[in-house]
């Protein structure tokens, strides 16, 4: 019985897809994590943000 009761949905994302999101450059997105903007998590070597994160991103970035 693999799989019963799992969801696919995606939680995390990676650097690209959260610039392609919120229509910032990779650049932009590194430096919001370095700012603190966005919270990230590391897995291994890479680093992913959680889907809440960019909603809240999102909204702030057009007050800004």
């Amino acid at each position: 019985m693999r799989g019963v009761g799992m969801t696919n949905t995606v939680e995390y994302l990676t650097i690209p897809q959260v610039a392609a999101t919120i229509q910032v450059s990779v650049a932009t997105v590194n430096r919001m994590i370095k700012d603190n903007k966005i919270k990230s998590m590391k897995f291994g070597r890479a680093r992913r943000i959680h889907v809440s994160e960019i909603s809240v991103e999102a909204q702030s970035k057009g007050e800004g």
